[in-house]
């Protein structure tokens, strides 16, 4: 994600200098279900039976501090966050995503951490 990696072993968010941005359960389900959808919209109540399945958030109206706690993990592009809001619609990704073995290709062929 924009040159982050997702580490599902530890629920945490890996930047390019490889910091260790841990996240909760309900934010990296969050941050998984949004790039699983690469840029498109995802309505907002999908977006909570997700993380409701996947972390036992239960009300709805969590979702909006998720989405902010999760913004101010990821880096901006050019001062814009990465997570769009499209009122009353959902929430969709503004990131380029790149597959891990790509990036691993960048680094001259080391694994993945």
């Amino acid at each position: 994600i924009n040159g982050c990696i997702m580490d599902r072993q530890r629920y945490a968010l890996v930047d390019t200098k490889y910091m260790v941005h841990p996240l909760t359960r309900a934010v990296f389900a969050l941050m998984e279900h949004l790039t699983a959808a690469r840029g498109c919209i995802v309505d907002r109540n999908e977006l909570f039976q997700h993380i409701n399945d996947q972390a036992g958030v239960s009300n709805i109206d969590t979702l909006s501090t998720l989405i902010y706690r999760l913004r101010r993990k990821l880096p901006t592009q050019e001062g814009e966050y990465m997570i769009i809001t499209l009122p009353t619609v959902g929430y969709r990704v503004n990131m380029r995503i790149e597959p891990l073995a790509t990036r691993a290709q960048h680094r001259g062929g080391q694994g993945a951490m």
